[in-house]
């Protein structure tokens, strides 16, 4: 028996069609479970004679020793150079790279620009 000729024309579009409406449904099931998950942070300041920095919870033990380091990197850069800050300079905390890549300050410009370290 053979078949007429539109069922045999249009068998391999619907074979190809069903195809990949499955590969569609595996796809969208896998789409956006690597996005960012945003948590919210509770952001504090740590104030020292030339900075301000800002950490969250858990960051504590990291912010005093990035303000001791920032303040004795001063001292010792700006009796070199001859120069003092006019006001006082922003320094972040960030546990990760996923902690980094949810601030709203620099945006996700990745870890070596400028100076985000």
């Amino acid at each position: 028996m053979r078949l007429p000729r539109i069922v045999r024309t249009l068998s391999p579009a619907l074979a190809a069609l069903a195809l990949s409406a499955g590969a569609a449904r595996a796809q969208q099931s896998y789409f956006g479970q690597n996005q960012v998950q945003y948590q919210k942070f509770e952001w504090r300041v740590k104030k020292t004679d030339h900075f301000d920095v800002h950490y969250y919870k858990g960051m504590e033990e990291a912010a005093i020793i990035a303000a001791r380091m920032a303040e004795r990197s001063y001292a010792r850069l700006s009796r070199l150079m001859g120069y003092q800050f006019k006001e006082r300079k922003p320094i972040m905390i960030f546990a990760s790279r996923g902690d980094f890549a949810q601030n709203n300050v620099t945006g996700d410009l990745g870890e070596g620009t400028g100076g985000v370290t």
